[in-house]
């Protein structure tokens, strides 16, 4: 079964999924929307590899989890994620675009960890 988790810890999100990783979201990806592919996993083995990982985000950076969980609030967050990742994408040129398709399906990714790896702070 495929399935996918997000964590929403404003302004970090991050999400693990079962799916193979997609070169649009490549493409669209945001410094603090983070993402990882476990194509092998099974959905008991992503919820906590899942949790696992978004515990050591929490305590690395001092997040907080995301509390109201209203169909609005995730209706409105999602709306924003979508506007951040358009202006993403307007931003780079077609021939960017293009480039990075064909790099991400030469050389395909499982993650993206935007800024997580470079600094303390997100």
């Amino acid at each position: 079964m495929s399935c996918t988790l997000t964590s929403d810890c404003n302004p970090v999100v991050f999400s693990s999924t079962n799916r193979p990783a997609m070169a649009s979201l490549w493409i669209m990806r945001l410094p603090g929307y983070l993402w990882q592919s476990f194509s092998d996993m099974n959905p008991r083995e992503l919820l906590a590899r899942h949790l696992q990982l978004r515990e050591q985000l929490i305590q690395d950076f001092d997040l907080n989890l995301q509390t109201n969980l209203t169909l609005e609030n995730y209706i409105q967050r999602t709306g924003d994620i979508l506007v951040m990742q358009n202006q993403e994408i307007r931003k780079k040129d077609i021939l960017k675009i293009i480039v990075e398709y064909n790099y991400f399906n030469k050389n395909s990714r499982t993650e993206w960890w935007g800024n997580y790896n470079q600094s303390s702070e997100i």
